[in-house]
Formats: C-alpha cells, structure tokens, sequence
C-alpha cells in the first residue's frame, strides 16, 4: 500500500467521526428548537416568535398583514387554530431548513471545514439555541429559501432551486425585512456559476424574485403603522387565542420608526456596544480562521466583507442587533460554502483538530443576544438553565 493510500485511510476514521459528530450536533440543535416551538404552542404562543406571523388585514391592509391573514384562512379551512397552524408551519420549514443547509455544508470535501461553517455563534445552529426568543422568526423563510437556492444551483436541480425561490418569495410577503436578502440571492447565482448553467432560470428567477422584493417594499412604505390594533387582535381572540399573543410584534404596528431609533438609543449603553462587538469578532473568528488559511485569503476576504453591506441599514432601524449579525452570518456562510464548493475559494491546510475544538467551545459560550449585547455562557448556559427548570 503506497504512503497515499496510508494517509487517506489512517484519516477516514477521523473524518467520519466528525461527520457523525456534525449530523448529532444539527439533529440536537433541530430538536431543541422545535420544542421550544411547542413549548410556545402550549404556553399560548409568544407574541414576537409567533405574534409576528399572525399580523393580519382585519383592521385594513397593513405590512405584513396579507401573510397572516392567509394563515388565519388556513386555520378557518381545517378547523384549527391560527397558532396550530404556525408553529406546525414553522418546525415544517425549519426541517426544510435544516436538512437543505446540511446537505450544502456538507458538501464541502473537507469535514473539518464543515464544522467551521455550522459553528459561528450567530448562525442559526447555535444562535436560535442560545437565545430562543430570537428564534423561528420569519427570516426562518428566506434561510430556507436560500439554502435551497443554493444547494439547487450548486447542484443543478431547477425544480428545488425554483422551490427556495417560492420560499423567498413568501419571506417578502411575510416581513418587508426580508428584501435585504436580495443580493445574497444573486451572490448565490454568481459565485455557483447557475447563472451560465441556466441563464433563462437565472433571468426568470432574478425578475420574480427583483417583482416581489419591490412589491413589498413599496406596500411595506405605503402601509407601514396602524392607529388602532383592536381589530388584528379580535381576529385571533376570536378564535381562542390569548391576548398576550398581542403584545409584541402586533402592538408594535401601532408605532412608527422614530419609537425603533429611541429604542436603539435607549439600549445603546457602553455594555451593551462592547458586548455586541466582541461577540460580533467571535461570531466572525471562524471565517477570520478560514481566510487565513486560504490560498485565496483576498477573495475570501472580499466575500466576508461584501456580505456584510446589505444588513448595515438595519442597524439603524431597529434594536434587534443580534438577528442582524445572524442575517450577515447566514449568508456569508452560504455564499462561502458555495465558494467552497465550486472551488473558487480553495484551503491550503487541513485545519488541526484542536484548532476546531477551541472554536467550537468558544462560539458555544459567547453569543450575541438578539437584541444588542452578548450572552455569557451561550448554548452552555441555555441548555444548563432548561434542565435546571424541568427537574426543578
């Protein structure tokens, strides 16, 4: 057996170990989040996580309002409960979720590097686990949508690539935010060469997805507050929902952005900065380790700067600090596991295995909250206090 044929088969084991070792820590992270979800179903719904989602026109057209109204029409056809009905859609698309950002991770050749793309403190993996009240939110739509965008492109398969882009689509309808996501779509597009694979896809999926994200931003523009939240509210009351289920997002509709910035001034404290910023450094400490060992470190460089430009606005707009750093690390992640992919970023080392294991610890314990600051003990401290409560 030749020197080559030694290595490759003394390192098949490590890298199967880490494979399966990567497969438990997504099941795991997958289950912690869905039960949380129906925790939310049986504790009668949090008004943010799932408030938002049943925002509706009862009381006039408002932003976001036609999403939940067809949620409410869903739960009125079978009977059920407009609750029931998104946290079922919610663990739905969050399997979806999972598995399409799975398989495009894990398609990089190299195990190890998998492991640095699933392990920043802001991505979903960890970030929804750390922080619940800052999971399951409607950018849940658009990560599917662009993990399956993605995973399509990269693969060839227009059926599941036309499928995300009906997901990115929705996320539009659903929270005018969601528009932000824009060029990352067409970061996908460009960096997986879809767009010389299927050139008429690329221009059919690119004016839809250009049609719908205008659309709402102008309805969002032109239909931003509502004086009165009485009316949305009846509408779930009505059909047994508590009213708490108001309080967050639905009770939000009522203010304006001045009130947004005044809560942004109102959190921005000199512990709070410093904690948002240095857990904004560890959330980025696995992809600083992947430009440094990449044999093209400027490219790499370029990608995880560019990626940042969209969300900048959002700082400025709302509070939700945190969820913006996710939004910035989501697609960074897919832009650069396609880059990966396709080869247009190539690593010049394999990194050590103790290497990995500092990084993961570290993005386990330092976390950004959702809204501005950092969580001390992150995914450790979360699951510590959770059993704490149930056998307590």
């Amino acid at each position: 057996m030749t020197q080559s044929r030694l290595t490759e088969f003394s390192a098949l084991p490590t890298s199967l170990v880490i494979r399966r070792a990567t497969d438990a820590y997504l099941a795991l992270s997958f289950l912690y989040i869905s039960l949380r979800a129906l925790w939310d179903y049986r504790s009668g719904g949090n008004s943010w996580k799932q408030g938002d989602w049943l925002i509706n026109n009862a009381g006039g057209e408002i932003r976001r309002g036609h999403f939940g109204s067809a949620i409410i029409n869903i739960s009125d056809f079978f009977g059920s409960s407009p609750l029931f009905i998104v946290v079922f859609i919610q663990i739905f698309v969050l399997l979806i979720l999972f598995i399409s950002f799975r398989l495009l991770v894990t398609s990089v050749s190299n195990p190890s590097i998998s492991v640095l793309l699933l392990i920043s403190p802001a991505i979903f993996t960890v970030f929804w686990v750390a922080d619940p009240q800052g999971s399951l939110r409607k950018e849940l739509l658009s990560f599917a949508g662009l993990s399956l965008c993605a995973l399509a492109a990269m693969r060839d398969r227009k059926s599941v690539f036309w499928l995300g882009v009906s997901f990115l689509c929705v996320s539009f309808i659903a929270h005018e935010g969601m528009i932000f996501f824009v060029p990352t779509f067409f970061g996908i597009l460009l960096i997986s060469n879809f767009h010389q694979i299927a050139p008429k896809h690329t221009f059919a999926a690119s004016l839809v997805v250009l049609s719908f994200s205008i659309g709402s931003f102008l309805f969002a523009i032109n239909n931003s507050r509502i004086s009165d939240i009485t009316p949305i509210c009846a509408e779930l009351l009505d059909r047994g929902l508590n009213n708490t289920i108001c309080d967050g997002a639905i009770k939000w509709l009522a203010f304006d952005s001045v009130e947004g910035i005044l809560r942004i001034i109102n959190y921005i404290k000199t512990e709070n900065i410093s904690g948002v910023l240095f857990a904004y450094v560890v959330a980025l400490a696995p992809f600083f380790y992947l430009v440094r060992i990449s044999k093209e470190p400027v490219r790499s460089a370029i990608v995880l700067v560019l990626s940042a430009l969209p969300f900048v606005l959002l700082f400025f707009i709302a509070y939700d600090w945190g969820r913006w750093i996710s939004f910035y690390i989501f697609s960074l992640t897919i832009l650069t596991a396609c880059a990966l992919g396709n080869r247009k970023i190539q690593i010049s080392q394999n990194p050590p295995i103790a290497h990995i294991i500092i990084l993961v610890t570290i993005s386990f314990i330092i976390v950004p909250k959702h809204t501005i600051g950092v969580q001390w003990g992150g995914v450790f401290r979360r699951v510590v206090e959770d059993f704490l409560l149930i056998f307590s």
